[in-house]
């Protein structure tokens, strides 16, 4: 009786933590671009923690406390590797930034729209800055003020570089 207990707090551990986690990386999964599903994470999750317990049961001679550890590694590393790409990301973005905004200063120069400028951007610079600046855009078509576009993408990419070139943007424009 104890042990069914144990195994239905168990399962309905699991089923909420798979819940919270779907939701906390699908945010992420997408912002990153990556094509794979939330659903598709915590499965290879599942696996790596699987695949983590049996090597290290291996090499232990299968200790079930070292199997328990081996797990919860094998479980955390796709999580590791998300935000390890996030921050690869984001790095990338910001030393592409220092070329965007002289180029968005340039083209507003010249009498092109905030909007005309941001389309130069996305024809003449590679990913990721064109895909945010090509997803604000996308935004803005579907009827999202462009400052609101910009505010969101600030908050995909958590960078403080762009949280200050969004914020003069913003004051600019209003």
């Amino acid at each position: 009786m104890a042990l069914a207990l144990v195994g239905q707090f168990a399962l309905q551990f699991v089923a909420a933590y798979r819940r919270r986690f779907i939701v906390q990386t699908e945010e992420k999964v997408e912002s990153l671009y990556l094509g794979i599903s939330p659903q598709r994470l915590w499965m290879t999750s599942l696996v790596a923690a699987a695949v983590g317990a049996l090597l290290i049961g291996v090499i232990t001679n299968f200790l079930p406390l070292l199997m328990v550890v081996g797990a919860v590694g094998g479980f955390l590393v796709p999580r590791f590797y998300l935000n390890n790409l996030e921050q690869q990301r984001r790095k990338k973005f910001d030393a592409q930034l220092l070329d965007a905004i002289p180029m968005l200063a340039g083209a507003m120069k010249a009498g092109m729209s905030l909007l005309q400028a941001m389309e130069q951007v996305t024809k003449e610079m590679g990913p990721p800055i064109r895909q945010e600046f090509a997803h604000a855009l996308q935004e803005n078509r579907v009827g999202k003020p462009i400052i609101q576009a910009l505010l969101d993408m600030k908050n995909r990419i958590r960078s403080d570089d762009l949280s200050i070139t969004v914020n003069e943007i913003g004051r600019a424009h209003v």
